[in-house]
């Protein structure tokens, strides 16, 4: 069985440090610098792993729409939580979805210290670091479900950041 490499899964995440957040606070490189000296990886785990081969469908798979969506977090003062949940929907030759992978990964840190870190600062960390200490991960999930789901294996391409 031949590989589906799905170099147009490449995912694009947000801006490094010095971005904008939602709430259009600045984030400076210094202040997550900050943060990731306080921090300690304590866990990488897969919490969420569904795949749905669709009824009625059929082929190999031709096309592979992907989407890493953007991180819960949960921060205390000793600890930091990720949740990043990312889909793939997988299409035929006509365009029909033909399978469903949805993959979840939670990354935990222990923080030293007892101020509890500021949101944005968080987020900017999330967006730049955590998605790629999660990635690999999301990598393996999505390939071996799609090889249980009877299609040849989907290769995630390279995770990105936006110029």
């Amino acid at each position: 069985m031949m590989s589906h490499v799905a170099s147009e899964l490449s995912a694009v995440i947000a801006q490094p440090a010095d971005s904008r957040t939602d709430d259009d606070v600045l984030v400076t490189p210094e202040e997550v610098e900050a943060l990731i000296e306080r921090m300690s990886l304590t866990a990488v785990r897969l919490v969420r792993w569904n795949g749905d081969s669709l009824p009625g469908t059929q082929g190999p798979v031709s096309s592979v729409d992907a989407a890493l969506e953007p991180p819960r977090m949960r921060i205390l003062p000793t600890e930091v939580s990720l949740w990043f949940e990312h889909r793939v929907e997988c299409r035929n030759t006509d365009g029909d979805a033909i399978a469903e992978i949805e993959t979840g990964v939670l990354v935990d840190f222990e923080l030293s210290g007892d101020d509890e870190p500021e949101l944005p600062v968080v987020a900017c960390f999330a967006d730049t670091n955590g998605a790629f200490i999660a990635w690999p991960y999301i990598r393996e999930a999505v390939q071996t479900m799609s090889t249980r789901l009877g299609l040849a294996p989907i290769v995630l391409g390279v995770l990105r950041r936006e110029a």
